[in-house]
């Protein structure tokens, strides 16, 4: 298991071969780590972000996954992809604090939902798999 690690390795995929090469016949590897396909890091530029945080503290994000990668960076690996999930929610509460100074006007849009709104949005993200966390299982 590891939680929140591969997006800042610099070679992931050598990562994942020792991880294999160690697990037992049929053995998991269950993780975590950013969904860069995510509503919030869509909305955030995920990728500019990366790229300047990387550039003022490294070693930040090296790598983004998304749930549509995954599955290929699983089968380059040799693992069987077993399940994945973005089972996390959109924070809209820590969004709204700042609401007045965000330059996104769909972020914006969204701070000024009512509830109810706010619920369906909730449920969309995970039917989507678009929160900003994804969880991996793969099997060897």
């Amino acid at each position: 298991m590891h939680f929140e690690l591969i997006e800042h390795l610099l070679d992931p995929n050598a990562f994942m071969q020792s991880i294999r090469d160690n697990l037992s016949e049929n053995g998991f590897c269950i993780f975590t780590t950013p969904n860069a396909a995510s509503l919030e890091l869509k909305a955030l530029d995920y990728n500019k972000t990366r790229l300047l945080a990387h550039s003022l503290y490294p070693p930040m994000h090296l790598n983004a996954f998304s749930t549509q990668n995954i599955a290929l960076f699983a089968f380059k690996n040799k693992f069987k992809l077993k399940a994945i999930d973005t089972p996390g929610k959109f924070d809209i509460s820590i969004l709204s604090h700042s609401a007045d100074e965000l330059e996104d006007k769909i972020l914006r849009q969204i701070c000024a939902f009512d509830e109810k709104t706010k619920a369906y949005l909730q449920y969309l993200l995970v039917y989507l798999d678009a929160s900003s966390h994804m969880r991996v299982v793969l099997q060897k």
